[in-house]
């Protein structure tokens, strides 16, 4: 709001006067809204008081309408007022405005997947030690968390779109934040040999500051249903707006949040934002199923330091990982790759059939302080793999084509 003052302060001294239309127009839409819905609530009352006052006429009248042509008029105003009704109710939906999927996508630095970057085999990736040593994935304290969220997400209120396009951008920060602030366990919890699992009893009685502490300083590693549950948190307590989850049995637990009475899909597991190919119009979650020309997307936002507005995910190696793996090897890499190979089998029962692993090429290793996860490797994509066509979206989201597995 004070940036639109500002801005508004300057046009008008350059005497531009028509360009405050464009600054402004957001502020109508909104009014308007506001307006249509009060007078939508004057209209229900106003049904409520016409219904129980023909109720009572009827009690001391009687039904004989012939003798009581009052109350035919009555009725027929009842009539009249139901119509108003409806055409109240059509007038609020139809300005109940869509998501404006060219200012979106123009505020986001926005990327096809590409192959580039990833090696399918472990042997070939490039792997470096940093001297620092990672204290927390996302440089906040517990504390702070919630003032920092409210501060940023209130910079897209001075933003010139409409409401729903500003809710949509709100929803991908939070969806960059969770992504960030929590991080994987290599190749899952069981292979992985997480040494977490006692953290995570009544994980649901945990605040929100207590849940991300734990993920922020890798005391534990987060699944994608882990990460879920905090977003969706998140979602309610900043956005206010409904939202649900949906899962894959076995592949993918994701949110999905209701934004002018339509559903969109945002994934903590890797922020992405899905486009038809033709006019790059962002899609609700109910047409993505069965639509064939779906563009994916990273979704990072235009500014700050980092590809993403946080930083990258990470994935861990355990202490209990680390230990099994130590006497198979003379290097890292090698250990890691024995260790697959070892356990080939059980790795295969849990992959689906559908999926392709990936290794991102050059790994970032740093120490950790936590006591349960001893090295941290930065990530851009999710754990192992990356989505790469419309069918490998169908088969993370819908499961389409994933119920054999390998």
């Amino acid at each position: 709001m004070i940036s639109s003052i500002v801005l508004g302060c300057w046009i008008w001294e350059d005497g531009n006067y028509w360009m405050l239309l464009f600054l402004i127009h957001p502020y109508l839409l909104q009014f308007l809204t506001f307006l249509i819905q009060s007078l939508n609530q004057i209209k229900i009352v106003l049904s409520v008081i016409v219904n129980y006052s023909l109720y009572y006429f009827f009690k001391i009248f009687g039904r004989d309408f012939r003798r009581r042509p009052l109350l035919k008029k009555m009725i027929n105003l009842n009539v009249i007022l139901s119509v108003i009704v409806l055409l109240f109710s059509a007038c609020e939906r139809k300005v109940q405005p869509s998501l404006d999927s060219k200012f979106i996508i123009s505020q986001l630095r926005v990327h096809k997947y590409q192959k580039t970057g990833f090696v399918r085999s472990i042997d070939s990736v490039e792997i470096n030690f940093l001297e620092d040593t990672l204290i927390n994935n996302v440089a906040i304290e517990s504390k702070e968390l919630n003032n920092m969220l409210a501060y940023e997400l209130l910079r897209f209120d001075s933003l010139p779109a409409n409401n729903s396009s500003k809710l949509y951008l709100k929803a991908l920060f939070l969806a960059d934040f969770t992504y960030s602030a929590f991080s994987y366990q290599f190749v899952g919890r069981e292979l992985g040999l997480a040494n977490d699992s006692a953290m995570f009893h009544n994980w649901e009685n945990l605040s929100i500051a207590q849940q991300f502490n734990f993920g922020n300083k890798n005391l534990v590693s987060a699944s994608c249903g882990v990460r879920t549950y905090l977003y969706k948190q998140l979602v309610k307590e900043h956005l206010k707006l409904p939202v649900r989850d949906t899962s894959i049995e076995g592949i993918h637990t994701y949110p999905i949040v209701t934004i002018a009475e339509r559903e969109y899909l945002f994934d903590p597991s890797e922020p992405m934002i899905f486009c038809a190919e033709k006019g790059r119009k962002i899609l609700e979650y109910s047409q993505l199923r069965n639509r064939e020309d779906v563009m994916i997307f990273k979704s990072p936002r235009s500014f700050g330091p980092t590809p993403r507005s946080f930083g990258p995910t990470h994935f861990l190696f355990s202490d209990k990982f680390l230990l099994e793996i130590n006497p198979f090897g003379e290097s890292l890499k090698k250990q890691i790759a024995q260790y697959l190979i070892r356990n080939r089998k059980l790795l295969l029962e849990k992959v689906p059939k559908s999926f392709v692993a990936n290794f991102q090429k050059k790994w970032n290793v740093s120490y950790t302080k936590s006591k349960n996860n001893k090295l941290a490797i930065a990530l851009e994509t999710r754990n192992v793999g990356m989505l790469l066509t419309p069918q490998n979206m169908k088969e993370t989201y819908f499961g389409t084509g994933c119920k054999i597995l390998n």
